[in-house]
């Protein structure tokens, strides 16, 4: 008895594995190396929830990327953004809202 294929895995099957430099499946410019920023996210965030995990992961994302898609100083200042947001949130007490 095997599995149901989810959508994930139809994707991957078709497109090939997290290893391809797929413009969808495996980005160059969310790779460092052998580690995708996608698995450092998952990781770093999965004690969080809500929009404290959103900010969280968003600055990760634009911290690891920073150079490689667009401006340098583009993604460090929306990293700097979503980190801000979150502090915000920790004086305020309430939960970040998405989105920059």
């Amino acid at each position: 008895m095997g599995h149901a294929m989810t959508e994930f895995d139809r994707y991957q099957a078709k497109w090939g594995s997290k290893k391809s430099k797929h413009p969808v499946t495996n980005p160059a410019h969310y790779t460092a190396g052998a580690v995708e920023a996608i698995d450092i996210i998952e990781q770093s965030v999965a004690h969080l929830s809500g929009g404290a995990a959103y900010c969280r992961g968003n600055a990760l994302k634009y911290l690891i990327r920073a150079g490689r898609k667009r401006s340098r100083a583009e993604d460090l200042k929306k990293a700097a953004w979503y980190v801000a947001r979150e502090i915000s949130s920790c004086n305020t007490g309430t939960a970040p809202v998405p989105g920059p």
